[in-house]
């Protein structure tokens, strides 16, 4: 360690080598430590940064993909995505029982732009589309068949579209096993609020035993909400769309679908303070978006796409599924486009990629979806200084669902009761 006669004789040793005075010499060897230490914050704002420019990039892309062109419906083909004039399916029309209507457009013209790309790219959709399905009835369309309903829920959120008016309603996806973990969302963070709903969407199981205990569950708490078909990861797209449909035809007085799993923790207060800051939207679509995702090829990959599904290099863009939130004028036109585009096993490619390009919505990149680190071994004072403004936490303790979803409602208590003044304080932070 230098002594401060020792540090001020080298720094004149080397002015007078470079032929420069004292205080520029000072001047220069402050400002590189001064860089030295913020350099790891520059490379994290960065990342960041070229992260947004990259989806912005992609967004823009998908705007002028003549494939884009061929991919959204016929009924509005010839509007311009910059200026949209459509008006998406209401809330209030799917509650009824019918399939939601039609998007309205008003045309206006392609610009020569799109024109263009298509003649320098050559570019082609050829996709065989299942033909548009009729009233559903008590169930869901997709792919051109109806899977009814088995278990509804259908006054959970107190009258659909002439209930009283909630800010949210939330869809959990779960596993039709996963007794264990549905109990432990209900005891954090997905508590009763008079405000929203949560619902936690299912397959059928294979036994009956299992059936029945959900059936139990069911009457017990008046949660779940389940479709006649096998509950597998391969049909995680069916249990989205099942989700779809219910929200549009049982909860349209919510203002906003969210959308997780039953593995995530999400805080509530961050998200609940974001949706009363933006206020009543529509055509929204807020998540951590994904950008450049090629379809997986690899028939032993359980992401596996075959071509003969989906034909083109890249996915759109389209949100993380461990966390998305949707205004409920989006949440009808999915499901309407669903009834009509062929599916993928890949849920959120489908849903939050190929049905919002098909409707003509982009996702917005917002980065308090999917915060990621391990449960064990984690930088508490780190998290626990996240917990302000984040929304998911998708990482995951060594023995189970259980203890990682108790570890981050402890975390979040001693935020909200600790000396930083609690949650509801302090300020939201800008994403």
């Amino acid at each position: 360690m230098m002594s401060r006669g020792k540090h001020k004789r080298w720094m004149m040793a080397m002015g007078s080598r470079c032929g420069l005075p004292l205080p520029l010499v000072l001047l220069i060897v402050t400002s590189f430590l001064i860089y030295i230490v913020q350099l790891p914050y520059m490379m994290h704002s960065s990342r960041s940064t070229r992260q947004l420019l990259s989806i912005e990039l992609r967004n823009v892309r998908a705007r002028r993909s003549a494939r884009w062109i061929g991919a959204i419906p016929v009924s509005i083909r010839n509007t311009s995505y910059d200026t949209p004039k459509m008006a998406l399916s209401s809330p209030a029309n799917s509650s009824s029982g019918a399939a939601p209507s039609k998007m309205q457009t008003s045309p206006v013209k392609i610009t020569s732009l799109y024109a263009n790309v298509a003649r320098r790219q050559g570019a082609s959709q050829s996709s065989t589309r299942a033909p548009p399905s009729q009233d559903a009835g008590d169930g869901f369309s997709i792919d051109g068949h109806t899977y009814p309903f088995i278990l509804t829920a259908e006054h959970a959120c107190g009258g659909g579209a002439t209930g009283a008016r909630l800010e949210f309603v939330t869809m959990i996806i779960s596993g039709s096993a996963n007794f264990l973990d549905r109990k432990t969302v209900r005891e954090t963070w997905a508590k009763p609020r008079d405000n929203g709903r949560f619902l936690f969407l299912l397959g059928r199981p294979k036994d009956e035993k299992t059936q029945a205990r959900i059936v139990e569950e069911s009457a017990a708490h008046g949660d779940l909400v389940q479709a006649d078909f096998g509950d597998t990861y391969r049909n995680l797209t069916l249990k989205t769309v099942m989700g779809l449909r219910w929200a549009s035809r049982y909860c349209g007085n919510a203002r906003y679908l969210f959308k997780t799993d039953d593995d995530t923790f999400a805080h509530m207060n961050n998200i609940l303070r974001y949706l009363r800051k933006i206020g009543t939207r529509s055509r929204y679509v807020s998540c951590r978006a994904n950008d450049d995702h090629r379809p997986e090829r690899d028939v032993e990959s359980k992401w596996y796409v075959p071509e003969s599904l989906f034909n083109e290099t890249f996915y759109p863009v389209y949100c993380s599924g461990a966390g998305y939130i949707l205004s409920m004028d989006v949440v009808s036109a999915l499901y309407e486009a669903a009834t009509r585009t062929p599916s993928i096993p890949v849920e959120d490619a489908y849903v939050t990629g190929i049905l919002t390009r098909a409707i003509g919505v982009v996702p917005r990149m917002n980065l308090a979806f999917g915060y990621e680190k391990e449960v064990d071994g984690i930088n508490v004072p780190s998290l626990r200084q996240a917990f302000q403004w984040i929304f998911t936490y998708t990482g995951h303790a060594s023995d189970g669902v259980v203890r990682f979803q108790h570890t981050m409602l402890n975390l979040m208590n001693f935020r909200q009761h600790g000396g930083s003044g609690g949650i509801s304080l302090m300020p939201f932070r800008k994403l």
